[in-house]
């Protein structure tokens, strides 16, 4: 036990010396060179720019990266097929509700439009020659001139 007590103590006398001789050392270099000359007149004062400063309005802008996502959006569906001739909005601008958005070539809506028109006058003539039919045959009927 007395020699582990020893070399502790040895141990630590070394630590001790490794760190306070160097110290010793470069004090002693500091005190060996300082020079016994008088220190010398002060220099003249060194020349400086001079700068008057004037307000000026300034914009500051920062740009960062990121993502945004709108408050709110609606998806566009087509309520109509067809051809599309105009697109009447700008991506990414606000849009009214009712506001037109895309015109369609009405040529096809026209000429359904026609067909609809020739079948209902079809229809008509029709129902006036069955109307002029069936009177004529309930004239018939009452006279007894044809079957029943």
């Amino acid at each position: 036990m007395k020699s582990s007590t020893a070399s502790a103590v040895v141990r630590a006398a070394r630590g001790l010396m490794r760190s306070v001789l160097p110290l010793a050392i470069a004090g002693l270099l500091v005190a060996c060179s300082r020079s016994k000359e008088p220190p010398q007149a002060a220099a003249a004062a060194p020349e400086v720019g001079v700068f008057v400063l004037q307000p000026v309005r300034q914009t500051f802008t920062t740009e960062l990266p990121g993502r945004v996502q709108p408050f709110l959006s609606a998806d566009i569906r087509p309520q109509v097929g067809g051809i599309v001739k105009a697109r009447l909005f700008t991506e990414g601008a606000t849009v009214r509700a009712g506001q037109v958005l895309y015109e369609i070539d009405p040529a096809p809506y026209t000429a359904a439009l026609a067909s609809a028109r020739a079948a209902l006058e079809r229809a008509r003539a029709t129902a006036v020659a069955a109307e002029s039919t069936a009177k004529r045959n309930a004239e018939l009927v009452a006279i007894d001139a044809v079957s029943r």
